[in-house]
């Protein structure tokens, strides 16, 4: 197909030659949205000439500065984009039909062959990516799986479960904290596999870090909410109807990232920045400690940009049950994750506090101060039990399911067992724009599955290959 490229390009540039002139209203037809933009985009950047001439107050004048920059960059692209022609046409039909089925596929080919974007690129740079995969097989990687099933087994949280080597994933070792089993996600990594630190036992967390994955214990526990006994599990003043009745899910072992994605990860992975918040926002503005960084989360993923581009890695999202379980820890006393609290909430979530009226979010969450005015860069508060970072705040986290009741019987991976046509996906954990009460770990939302939100995340996770005896 790509060879092919070439050769329809060279077709169409001859039928272009024998198509009608381009005159003046056609261009003005063509581009019509565009030239409004222009129109557009000149009266702010005068706008912003005037207040610029006579602001005086540093971080404002810079701020206007980068608006200016931004403006500027796309008044040259669209004005670029008026120049180039936007329809042909012929006299015969026969010959306009060819031309424009000739330009479907030479723009479809394009977009094929595409470096930043393209299916075949995609293709290549994961083979390539499998192939030092398959490269890493050797003693010392049969031996870290040799002792990491040694422990799995050995560990009454896991009844007995004899692992297998999961293809794809590097064992890490356990959390010093937890006991759980973490393992590196090969194709989301760049660089050597990185060690323990001697003295923490923590694994730093840097650009070239790809996906860790933590081995959440199977079994059944307790989910949902109820906030008429506070001695009984599960308790929460806030419960809501959707969140009830609390009741027993059993699930089998399964893996969840230690941390939201990154925007780091996201980049390299599917070299895209869809973020609204990218590397560099904040950079020189006192409202904020220090800029955001690519090992800040990745945000504006919709849902369906989720369940289409992670299981291209070998990833998906959590189910609404599996993300429970992961955020309860194990304990069946907390509301958050973590602590039960709203005191000690800012050792263990980013939220909606103090600090984000500088950035235009009202105080949602009186009382609470943290110092990160939007999201945080992950791992930046404390873990719960099983070593698992902001799963309440930071960004909302969307699940693979859509919203259902609990009156219908969950399979092994929590998934109801109802028919749904609903248009949404269920979210969980809370943000830096969310109050206390939506960082609750049994809080239940939805959105229609497209939304792109710079509030909304992703957390990785990946069915655990459990072989058979």
């Amino acid at each position: 197909l790509a060879e092919r490229l070439e050769r329809h390009r060279t077709v169409l540039a001859e039928l272009r030659r024998t198509a009608a002139p381009y005159s003046r209203s056609d261009r003005l037809r063509d581009h019509a949205e565009v030239y409004a933009g222009i129109d557009g985009m000149e009266r702010d950047l005068a706008i912003i000439e005037r207040r610029l001439a006579v602001e005086t107050e540093p971080s404002t004048k810079m701020r206007l500065e980068d608006t200016r920059s931004t403006i500027t960059s796309r008044l040259e692209e669209a004005r670029a984009q008026t120049e180039r022609r936007g329809s042909w046409a012929f006299e015969d039909q026969v010959i306009q039909f060819q031309h424009d089925v000739l330009t479907g596929l030479v723009d479809a080919l394009e977009s094929f062959v595409n470096d930043e974007s393209g299916a075949m690129h995609s293709v290549r740079r994961r083979l390539d990516r499998c192939r030092a995969l398959a490269a890493l097989s050797s003693a010392e990687s049969d031996a870290r799986w040799r002792d990491c099933a040694a422990r799995v087994l050995a560990d009454p949280r896991f009844s007995g479960l004899r692992l297998e080597p999961q293809l794809g994933l590097i064992p890490l070792g356990p959390d010093p904290e937890s006991g759980l089993e973490e393992f590196l996600h090969f194709l989301t990594h760049e660089g050597p596999i990185p060690e323990r630190d001697e003295g923490s036992g923590r694994i730093a967390v840097t650009e070239e870090l790809g996906v860790v994955l933590v081995l959440i214990p199977g079994g059944r526990f307790l989910m949902g909410t109820q906030k008429t006994d506070p001695g009984a599990a599960n308790f929460d003043p806030a419960a809501r109807p959707q969140e009830q009745p609390v009741h027993e899910v059993e699930l089998d072992p399964f893996l969840v990232s230690k941390y939201e994605m990154t925007q780091a990860q996201w980049l390299r992975t599917f070299r895209a920045t869809p973020s609204q918040y990218g590397p560099g926002a904040g950079r020189g503005d006192p409202r904020f400690k220090a800029a955001v960084s690519p090992l800040h989360p990745v945000e504006r993923v919709s849902w369906n940009d989720a369940q289409r581009l992670l299981p291209q890695v070998g990833l998906e999202l959590p189910t609404e049950a599996e993300w429970e379980r992961a955020a309860r820890g194990g304990r069946t006393d907390q509301v958050y994750a973590g602590t039960s609290s709203v005191g000690e909430l800012r050792e263990f979530a980013n939220i909606c506090g103090a600090e984000a009226s500088a950035v235009g979010f009202p105080d949602a969450e009186p009382g609470h101060r943290d110092d990160f005015p939007i999201h945080a860069p992950v791992g930046s508060f404390r873990a719960n039990a099983y070593g698992l970072h902001d799963m309440c705040g930071n960004l909302w986290e969307w699940c693979a399911d859509p919203p259902g009741d609990y009156d219908f019987e969950p399979d092994r991976r929590g998934r109801r067992r109802e028919r749904s046509f609903s248009p949404t996906r269920c979210l969980r954990g809370g943000g830096f724009g969310a109050a206390a009460i939506l960082a609750r770990i049994g809080g239940r939302h939805d959105l229609p599955a497209g939304t792109l939100d710079y509030l909304i995340g992703i957390r990785a996770a990946r069915v655990l290959v459990i072989g058979k005896d």
